[in-house]
């Protein structure tokens, strides 16, 4: 099937894991509806499950952009993890999603970068990799920084991928 095919050539790709049944593929109101013989870009919305060789089964929901064979983009949501495009450029880490919901809110709560790290007691070097998602915080700063967001320490702990219930580091 073409999304076993385009799967497969994902380097990071489960290749055991195979499109087990495709329940609705919808075209999505983004596709480009241009002339007969013109390039076509088309994108459609593809649910369905995938299956292992162990006999478990997932969920999918993909959203494919296809310009006639090629790939444009996608994105696919298996089970509860969503994977798509990158956004960091080739070569580079990705950035932790922290970073984005921190930025987030530190603007919430009007507060400068400079600010949040003198409250905190941090360099403002360590805030700012905070920032762009470059670090993810241990605990202790997790703690802290709650405390000076005015945000749950559970909470902020899940966002960092930190277990809430775990006193240690990450």
């Amino acid at each position: 099937m073409f999304l076993d095919t385009l799967l497969g050539e994902l380097p990071w790709w489960n290749r055991a894991w195979r499109v087990a049944e495709v329940a609705e593929v919808r075209k999505s109101s983004s596709a480009l509806a241009l002339p007969p013989g013109e390039v076509q870009v088309v994108e459609v919305t593809v649910r369905g499950s995938l299956g292992g060789d162990a006999g478990e089964v997932q969920s999918f929901s993909a959203r494919v952009r296809l310009l006639e064979d090629r790939l444009l983009r996608w994105q696919m949501k298996v089970g509860d993890t969503v994977i798509g495009p990158a956004v960091a450029p080739a070569g580079e880490p990705e950035p932790h999603p922290f970073g984005a919901v921190f930025q987030m809110l530190v603007e919430m709560r009007g507060l400068s970068l400079r600010e949040v790290a003198w409250r905190a007691g941090r360099a403002d070097s360590t805030i700012m990799k905070l920032r762009r998602g470059a670090l993810v915080p241990e605990r202790a700063l997790i703690d802290q920084l709650a405390r000076e967001l005015n945000v749950p320490a559970a909470n902020l702990a899940l966002i960092a991928g930190v277990d809430p219930a775990d006193p240690g580091r990450a």
